[in-house]
């Protein structure tokens, strides 16, 4: 009885996701075109052809080299490359301004069970996501750093510590600026709520893009600054020339 029950609960389950997929058909972040039924934010072909970086397992990567000589840390890494130019582009665009948080969950998802078996997550005790400054996280609802957090701790039982990093204030936008101004845009802009939560641990910080590096800087090295904690560095995306 309890498995007709369940078999029954299915089918309609699927009934009613075919009839919301008729009525209100999904399209494809990256190029626009229906998803199929089991597709999601992107079709197979878009995933397939994703600009992935596969620097994962590659050390001394190009992603480590930012930070070398600037802070400590153990691995650092990005998933894909991102070009403005590119249609890819709109995943960022989708997750950071136009309401769609869900997208990093799942951005976040992928990028743990593809990197599942790589050295990224070793000895990871907790996850950090770059925190929003309090304006821009009542503006926009969500951090989407911490959607892709999510997306990682679904998979990896990792936990996300959201409260012991703050943001004290809003530096201007880095658009425009160099490498210098970049880092003095964001010096001070993080301070450490609660030092003993990081203490002795290897912590995971996560964010949605990568240029020069500056806000992880910064971020690294107030926790490096305040406790004795190792760092690693996973972003969804770097961006490209």
């Amino acid at each position: 009885m309890k498995k007709m029950l369940s078999q029954t609960i299915s089918e309609a389950r699927s009934f009613v996701a075919d009839v919301l997929d008729f009525v209100f058909p999904r399209h494809c972040t990256v190029c626009g075109e229906r998803l199929q039924k089991d597709e999601q934010f992107l079709c197979a072909d878009c995933l397939l052809h994703l600009p992935r970086t596969g620097l994962a397992s590659a050390e001394g990567n190009e992603i480590e080299q930012l930070f070398w000589g600037r802070v400590d840390i153990r691995r650092a890494m990005s998933f894909f490359r991102y070009h403005s130019a590119s249609n890819y582009h709109r995943i960022l665009m989708d997750l950071k301004f136009h309401g769609k948080p869900e997208i990093g969950i799942f951005m976040g998802r992928l990028m743990a069970r593809e990197l599942a078996g790589t050295k990224i997550f070793d000895g990871v005790d907790v996850i950090v996501p770059v925190p929003l400054a309090k304006s821009r996280l009542k503006k926009r609802g969500y951090n989407q750093s911490e959607m892709i957090a999510r997306g990682i701790s679904e998979i990896t039982g990792l936990q996300i510590d959201t409260r012991s990093v703050v943001r004290t204030k809003a530096n201007v936008s880095q658009i425009g600026k160099g490498r210098q101004q970049r880092q003095e845009n964001v010096e001070g802009i993080f301070s450490l709520a609660d030092s003993d939560a990081l203490k002795g641990k290897h912590v995971l910080v996560v964010d949605d893009v990568l240029t020069t590096g500056a806000t992880t800087i910064s971020l690294i090295s107030e926790i490096q600054k305040v406790c004795d904690a190792k760092c690693s560095v996973l972003t969804m995306a770097v961006a490209s020339n």
